[in-house]
């Protein structure tokens, strides 16, 4: 693609997630599929579309937000559409809009964003590192992977960088660093695909990268739990050993109570109290869900821990990373008891049988 259909197609895609934007959330536009790349061209309005399906076959459609948080998410995208469109062809212009589409639930509008992004400037990492994340959100594992891995390489050896959020958090504290998120979301992506040496291999580059507590209660969680799926599980004891009660936590309280349950240091019935997988506490419900859940498997609890998971995996934020868990581990749960396709019922014994 020449550096002018390029632009083009950004303007364009500019367009059409404005008007994406403007729909009633019952009814969220596909903007990856109406980048073209003649700027100003008339695009037909998209059939109404869910943004993905779960794992499990759920259509999901843009989660539900506070009315205050909606309003604030509302009035930053508007401040990125104007720094997009004063800069259009700057990569970090580009990727916070698309962060800004993301923080509104319009996922695939993120994704559609960052990929014309990268039409642009293919060998960016920030672009690589945020649609990986929107391709875990929208269950696209393999791809998540692709773009995570690449990041990963091209920060090799560069110096890392803080990672301001969306939405900071109380003390307006940066927690987390530029590298610390490639490699944390790469280790999810193998993590939801099964790939448990590989996840671990990942937490272990984010533990390197982490800075204050908070991280280190992010990754001693995901650690333990992926340890427990490898069957290690006095590893996976040793691995939490440093994470305490009097540790200074500033945002990840859920990460935190989750690996005290685990060390005993909690009861797992408190930590749930008060909250539901619907409503405002649905993201913390999620991850402090599936961490106990498996928690509940590992002692043995598999009536229990499975009730939980399958809680967890209708969670109202079907964008929360526990909820991705719950529902891949269900999924291979129903597929490992799925008959052979290729066995016929009908088909004669092996000889000798």
């Amino acid at each position: 693609m020449s550096a002018r259909s390029a632009m083009a197609a950004v303007r364009c895609a500019s367009v059409c997630l404005g008007l994406a934007l403007m729909a009633p959330p019952a009814a969220p536009q596909d903007a990856a599929a109406k980048v073209h790349p003649q700027a100003g061209a008339r695009v037909a309005a998209p059939a109404a579309t869910p943004q993905t399906t779960s794992l499990l076959g759920e259509p999901l459609d843009i989660p539900p937000l506070p009315a205050a948080e909606l309003a604030r998410a509302k009035q930053a995208l508007e401040k990125a559409q104007q720094r997009y469109g004063e800069r259009p062809n700057d990569p970090e212009s580009i990727t916070w809009l698309g962060r800004r589409f993301a923080a509104m639930g319009k996922y695939k509008e993120a994704v559609a964003l960052f990929s014309v992004g990268l039409q642009l400037h293919p060998e960016d990492a920030h672009l690589l590192r945020f649609r990986g994340h929107r391709y875990i959100t929208l269950r696209q594992f393999d791809k998540a992977v692709e773009d995570l891995a690449r990041a990963a390489e091209l920060v090799q050896g560069q110096p890392d960088e803080d990672e301001p959020p969306t939405n900071p958090n109380s003390l307006g504290v940066v927690l987390d660093t530029f590298h610390e998120n490639i490699h944390y979301h790469l280790g999810l992506a193998h993590y939801m695909r099964g790939e448990w040496e590989a996840a671990l291999a990942e937490w272990e580059a984010t533990g390197r990268c982490v800075k204050n507590g908070d991280g280190r209660a992010m990754v001693a969680h995901w650690t333990w739990l992926t340890l427990q799926k490898l069957g290690r599980p006095d590893e996976a004891a040793a691995a939490i050993a440093s994470i305490t009660p009097e540790m200074d936590i500033v945002d990840y309280h859920a990460y935190h109570d989750a690996v005290l349950v685990y060390r005993g240091l909690k009861d797992p019935d408190e930590v749930l109290a008060g909250l539901a997988p619907t409503g405002e506490t649905s993201v913390d419900f999620a991850t402090l869900g599936y961490g106990i859940a498996q928690w509940q498997l590992a002692q043995g609890h598999l009536e229990r821990g499975t009730e939980l998971l399958k809680q967890v995996a209708g969670a109202e934020m079907w964008a929360a990373f526990g909820r991705i868990a719950a529902e891949a581990e269900l999924a291979r749960a129903a597929k490992a008891h799925e008959p052979d396709p290729a066995v016929s019922a009908e088909a004669p014994a092996p000889a000798g049988r």
